[in-house]
């Protein structure tokens, strides 16, 4: 009856060994699939970055540039303004 006993536990003790086995892979697979997932979310994200950068550097350009309008509609309309005051056009204006 020991014989049968020690079979018996050995048994058991090989399908626990065995459905041990099985977990880990299922946690090692899920493992993996989560690395997975983040290696992408992690370049995903550096995409994003990248594309921030560049609207960044778009809006420094727009900014200047208008910058550079306002100067020059400035300059334009202190010339007019000193035309139309060489032509006495600024009283009739006002």
């Amino acid at each position: 009856m020991t014989e049968s006993a020690d079979n018996l536990i050995l048994r058991m003790l090989q399908e626990m060994r065995a459905e041990s086995a099985a977990r880990d892979e299922r946690i090692e697979a899920q493992i993996g699939a989560l690395a997975e997932g983040q290696i992408s979310l992690r370049a995903g994200q550096a995409k994003l970055w990248d594309e921030l950068k560049e609207i960044r550097t778009e809006i420094k350009l727009l900014r200047n540039q208008i910058h550079e309008l306002a100067i020059a509609v400035d300059h334009h309309t202190s010339r007019l303004d000193r035309i139309e005051q060489h032509l006495g056009l600024d009283n009739a204006r006002h």
